[in-house]
């Protein structure tokens, strides 16, 4: 009797649904539903809804194509909502396959992991239709089994909410919050300008005049520190050392083979935990990151994202496919990356459109003055500096292009969010063996170091923690500053990669 009924049309099809729905009620635990308000639960069902009715087409037309061809008729509904949920393993199943033969995650081994994985979940659906009553039953059992798993934390916490009142309160558990400073829930916009160096190394090139940059600065609230230095010579090392706030590599690390542990592809790593991140959750603080043609924001749970076409990718509805290869298909077949350097007027156009919830952290990668050069001084697009003779005249247009954003910016910020910590910060200076100026190698790597650095934060706070002039010490600083951790600055340090794989500390300033 129960082969009859797990084998009829209506119960493979029940069963199906079960299985089909089993993700998103997966997604729907306490930690996400204090995130989701009710119009993403509907659009994450909605976009559920259009899937199940393509699964059904297509396992539909697959059956009456076995049926005509083969004189079987097996109801392969079931088996096609199984394969969509292994789908939601696909990027677990990637960062296993990638440690374990150590593959560098570009993108031809990911489209080969890719075509191997589809290929897997196409012989469990062979696999299932040969053996269609053991496949229905252990589909059947495996789904029971999930929902109880699901359903248990899902009723406990309606509970909560139904029969008490909820108050948030920031909850002192690490020894590194202090909370013996006044907090107003400050958001922070931290900006990286990408290649920025710093205004004394400017000067001294006759791009600008520092008072006058001085000066305009100070009149935005912004304190500008002298005698900064970049973590690392470098965008991939010196990003990741801000998401790490420490020093990542030294003179006595291992010699790393390839750049999975740096910015950007420890973004999408699953085994690694972001230090930023995790502190950024102990203060109740939502984390946002605008990409740029170096690297586009990659869609995750963890964040939101601020990309340059639209805001499809973005979406919060859109995280719940994030374990899935839906985004990256999505992405590729609509063209979603950033392909634009200028990350301050994106995000600014965001803000205007959708202010984030506060308290939040915006992580905004500017890719300029970094080449290519393609602004004027007045941040009107050209062609003119691509030529080599005129490579240091592009770096010069674009450092006046930075300045004017950062302008743009201020008067923004200072307008709608006067409380917030605002950064400005190089992740390197400037490369002069890649320009038409010749320089000594000491005098080069000096400016490739020396990096522009203006923050605007509470006096009490400079007072208290110091002025911060590296990238680790500032990211510290503005954890600080704005949540009331007490982070311990590291040493001023910069290291240089003479060679792939090692890096050296270099004396920067005497």
């Amino acid at each position: 009797m129960l082969n009859i009924k797990l084998t009829s049309r209506l119960s493979s099809m029940m069963i199906g649904l079960l299985i089909f729905f089993v993700p998103f009620f997966s997604y729907l635990s306490p930690e996400n539903l204090r995130q989701l308000s009710n119009s993403i639960i509907l659009e994450i069902f909605l976009s559920l809804v259009i899937i199940l009715i393509v699964i059904f087409i297509s396992s539909f037309s697959v059956k009456m194509l076995m049926k005509l061809l083969y004189k079987k008729n097996i109801i392969l509904f079931p088996l096609f909502c199984f394969a969509f949920y292994l789908n939601f393993s696909y990027i677990p199943f990637t960062e296993y396959v990638e440690k374990l033969i150590n593959l560098n995650q570009d993108t031809q081994s990911r489209l080969l992991i890719f075509i191997f994985f589809e290929l897997c979940c196409l012989a469990i659906i062979v696999f299932g239709a040969k053996f269609y009553a053991f496949s229905i039953r252990i589909i059947l059992i495996f789904s029971i089994f999930m929902l109880i798993y699901t359903f248990i934390p899902f009723v406990s916490y309606l509970t909560e909410n139904i029969v008490k009142s909820t108050t948030s309160s920031f909850e002192i558990k690490n020894n590194q919050i202090a909370q013996n400073m006044p907090l107003t829930n400050r958001n922070v916009y931290f900006i990286i300008l990408d290649g920025m160096m710093a205004i004394e190394s400017a000067e001294e090139l006759n791009i600008i005049n520092k008072k006058e940059v001085l000066d305009s600065l100070s009149n935005t609230g912004l304190k500008y520190i002298d005698r900064s230095l970049s973590s690392y010579d470098r965008s991939t090392l010196t990003l990741a050392s801000i998401l790490l706030i420490d020093y990542h590599q030294t003179a006595n690390s291992p010699k790393f083979v390839n750049n999975r542990n740096f910015y950007p592809l420890i973004m999408s790593r699953l085994n690694i935990e972001l230090p930023l991140l995790s502190y950024l959750k102990k203060a109740n603080s939502s984390f946002y990151w605008s990409g740029s043609n170096m690297a586009s924001c990659v869609p995750a749970s963890k964040w939101e994202c601020i990309n340059e076409k639209n805001h499809f990718s973005g979406k919060s509805s859109f995280k719940f496919y994030i374990t899935t290869p839906i985004p990256r298909i999505v992405n590729h077949l609509l063209n979603l990356s950033d392909e634009s350097q200028d990350s301050i007027t994106k995000f600014l156009r965001y803000i205007d459109n959708d202010m984030p919830k506060t308290p939040f952290f915006a992580f905004i990668h500017h890719n300029s003055p970094h080449s290519p050069y393609l602004v004027t001084s007045e941040c009107k697009q050209t062609n003119e500096y691509m030529r080599y003779e005129k490579l240091f005249e592009g770096y010069k247009a674009s450092y006046h292009c930075a300045l004017q954003k950062l302008q743009m910016f201020m008067e923004k910020i200072n307008n709608i969010d006067p409380e917030a910590i605002v950064v400005f910060q190089g992740d390197h200076g400037l490369r002069m063996n890649n320009l038409d100026v010749r320089m000594t190698n000491n005098e080069n790597y000096l400016i490739n170091a020396k990096i522009f650095n203006a923050i605007k934060a509470p006096e009490i706070c400079f007072k208290k923690y110091g002025l911060p002039k590296t990238n680790v010490n500032t990211i510290r600083f503005s954890l600080n500053c704005a949540y009331g951790f007490k982070l311990p600055y590291r040493e001023n340090t910069h290291y240089t990669m003479p060679k792939y794989g090692t890096v050296v500390e270099r004396k920067v300033y005497e």
